[in-house]
């Protein structure tokens, strides 16, 4: 058989491809040993969005107006963006001391490989194309986040008015550049800076004011400037996205330890006499001897007329419990055999531990601050504004959090927190009065769907001060005097449906033994008291069927 020889175009091809990437390999070598071994500038920070986020709601993650960067950058749909970008390109350049954009685009041209390296994607463009997108979209974001610095109003009629923060279409520009995959490299923004500025300082100190106002005014989670972490460097992150993440989740909060939580048995809620008393009547009650009484009984009164009746619902008593305990030994095993893919935070929600006494009080400070007082019942919780973006930062957080960072996830955990307390409008309501939430949405209907809608993270994860506020929380609601009424209540009168039924059985016995004397007798209501054993047969039935009586406690 004949070998397969390349075609000369393949040769070309394939040669082609070794020269670059033998020169590419050379030139971030080259780089690195100029950066003094920071090899943090080459790591991926932009990534595609899990498809198990994206496949929940994808309009959160797709820009809808605006691409920055190459993902979404040739979408037919966001072409209409051109020309604002290009007029924000074109007053940028008013401001370079003379250079055009050009210059600018030769210093990008010199970073490719480090523009290319934030990317987990491979980027099918050429050099020039790469370095020219950057360079506009780099002009665009610079006049959006410039409103963020100024503070004169006079100074914002250089700005364009597309790019004012009174227009309407600011909202949508604000919600698609926070996008993971909407992202440039932000050490592009500052080289365009440096190149229009006076000196490498006045750009560092103007980059940074910029982003620290643009991000304490459209965090949603509102942190006043006296909280701001002394230690967040907004320099040292990546991309926009990763500057409001390292906002919102400070280092400090970065812990990989995981807690050890006990379990706690529901009943050593319920005091050591109570329970014991309560075991023995139960024990007393379904004891042998007393179910051979009533057998023997039983049979000796099922020849009197009407005590069908009672054979009946027991027979159907006794099928109805093998069924219930085959179903749960069938449930058990699937669940023992069912993997848990998504570890899922029980916790009673904001009513519900409202009115077992829990008191919520909001602070302004990052989620590290999130915590539980025992003594007072108080869960301190940061306040959060709901608006039509919020969704949309939230989901993109939890992505980049999924896909980038290290760490465990604490924001997730924080959503996921936040979910579990928040189930209706009841409940966001609750929270809206304490000024947990800032409602800037239509209804607090919304606000719980927004929670509930919020999709959940591909990965496990513990985090240490989060698992013990909920741990606290939950041992406190359990420990409040309603919930273990209730609980009291469900577990040895609900949950103890033999317990009716016995009640029940005796006095069905004693109506039908009346019935018997009154057929001797004469008696006039006899036709009454048939009546009321059925009825109590129904009832009994009503018994079985309910729920709350019918389930037992594991």
């Amino acid at each position: 058989m004949a070998a397969h020889h390349p075609t000369p175009n393949q040769n070309y091809n394939i040669d082609e491809w070794v020269i670059k990437i033998r020169t590419s390999l050379q030139e971030e070598i080259e780089d690195e040993e100029d950066d003094d071994g920071d090899v943090s500038k080459f790591l991926i920070s932009i990534t595609s969005v899990p498809k198990s986020l994206r496949s929940a709601a994808p309009e959160s993650y797709i820009p809808q107006l605006v691409a920055i960067g190459p993902y979404h950058h040739f979408r037919a749909e966001l072409n209409d963006m051109t020309r604002p970008k290009l007029s924000a390109a074109k007053r940028v350049q008013k401001h370079l001391h003379g250079l055009k954009l050009q210059d600018i685009v030769d210093e990008f041209n010199k970073a490719e490989h480090k523009i290319r390296a934030h990317y987990d994607r491979y980027l099918n463009l050429s050099v020039e194309t790469l370095s020219w997108m950057m360079a506009i979209d780099a002009c665009f974001l610079l006049e959006f986040l410039r409103v963020y610095a100024i503070d004169d109003a006079k100074a914002l009629r250089g700005i364009s008015p597309f790019m004012s923060r009174r227009k309407s279409t600011h909202n949508s520009v604000l919600r698609d550049i926070l996008m993971l995959e909407n992202q440039i490299p932000l050490f592009l923004l500052k080289k365009v800076l440096e190149v229009g500025c006076a000196s490498t300082d006045q750009a560092d100190g103007l980059f940074s004011t910029m982003l620290k106002n643009f991000i304490i005014e459209i965090s949603p989670l509102k942190i006043t400037t006296e909280n701001f972490p002394q230690s967040f460097d907004v320099v040292k992150s990546s991309h926009l996205l990763e500057v409001l993440y390292n906002f919102l989740v400070p280092e400090n909060a970065q812990l990989s330890e995981t807690p050890e939580i006990e379990d706690e048995d529901d009943s050593n809620s319920l005091n050591n006499p109570a329970r014991d008393f309560l075991n023995h009547v139960k024990q007393v009650l379904i004891s042998i001897p007393v179910k051979l009484l009533l057998k023997i009984s039983f049979r000796i009164l099922t020849s009197l007329p009407g005590l069908l009746i009672l054979k009946q619902s027991l027979e159907y008593f006794s099928q109805a419990e093998n069924s219930r305990s085959t179903n749960s030994n069938s449930s058990n095993n699937c669940n023992i055999k069912k993997p848990p893919f998504i570890e899922e935070i029980e916790i009673p929600s904001a009513t519900e531990l409202l009115s077992a006494g829990v008191l919520f009080s909001p602070t302004n400070q990052p989620l590290s601050e999130i915590l539980f007082d025992i003594k007072t019942g108080t869960l301190h919780l940061p306040t959060i504004s709901v608006d039509v973006n919020t969704e949309v930062m939230l989901k993109n957080l939890v992505a980049y959090e999924t896909a980038v960072a290290s760490g465990p996830l604490v924001f997730t955990r924080y959503i996921e927190l936040m979910n579990g307390i928040v189930d209706t409008a009841d409940d966001a309501k609750v929270l809206r009065k304490k000024g947990v939430i800032l409602n800037r949405l239509k209804s607090d209907a919304k606000v719980a769907e927004l929670w509930n809608d919020m999709s959940r993270s591909i990965k496990l994860t513990k985090v240490v001060f989060l698992d013990k506020v909920i741990e606290d929380v939950n041992a406190y609601y359990s420990k409040s005097w309603r919930v273990r009424g209730r609980r009291i209540i469900r577990i040895y009168v609900l949950g103890s449906w033999q317990l009716f039924v016995l009640a029940a059985a005796v006095l069905l016995l004693l109506l039908v033994s009346l019935q018997a004397f009154c057929l001797f007798f004469s008696c006039t209501h006899k036709t009454n008291l048939l009546g009321a054993g059925k009825a109590l047969n129904n009832i009994i039935t009503l018994l079985d069927m309910d729920p709350r009586i019918s389930s037992r406690p594991a």
